[in-house]
């Protein structure tokens, strides 16, 4: 079963990579200089505009940064409902094979070639793959009924992501 927090996840490690989303995040810090100016200039420019104006625009920075990721899962969370129509888990089923790794779900099947998986992440939670030219598959370790199931599995996916890697010719100097 595939929730709805899986699939959240997984587009909050999607924008995690990407190098304009994590620049967005510092874009909303610009507005801290425009919060100083606002209070600097309403308290008559005095030692006590420059402490307001430090004051709220440190402020500012800090609830956003703060923030940021929760508000940034809250959208995604409401992207994902909006997708499936409902809160329920999907159930999803994963398959490793010779040409690659393949989701099915809803009638719907996917299949990434080895050559397209740049990365393996494993960790206590997940498997995640990494695949070009932006996109991850996140397979929860719940879904292996032992530890021994698991070792095998990745075993094989870092088998297949090996050997589909780009053989480069050795260099003569």
């Amino acid at each position: 079963q595939s929730t709805v927090e899986e699939a959240i996840e997984v587009q909050y490690r999607l924008c995690k990579q990407s190098d304009y989303l994590r620049r967005f995040k510092f874009y909303g810090l610009l507005w801290a200089p425009f919060m100083f100016a606002l209070f600097y200039f309403m308290t008559s420019k005095d030692d006590h505009g420059v402490v307001w104006g430090l004051a709220v625009s440190g402020t500012f920075i800090v609830i956003h940064m703060a923030t940021y990721d929760k508000i940034l899962r809250r959208r995604f969370k409401k992207t994902v409902l909006e997708k499936r129509g409902h809160n329920q888990p999907i159930t999803a089923q994963y398959e490793l094979d010779d040409q690659g790794l393949t989701f099915q779900s809803q009638g719907n099947s996917l299949t990434f070639q080895w050559q397209t998986i740049t990365q393996m992440i494993v960790t206590d939670k997940d498997i995640e793959f990494r695949i070009k030219p932006q996109a991850i598959a996140l397979i929860p370790c719940r879904v292996f009924d032992s530890d021994q199931e698991k070792k095998q599995w990745i075993e094989f996916a870092q088998t297949k992501i090996k050997e589909a890697e780009p053989k480069t010719p050795p260099t003569s100097l």
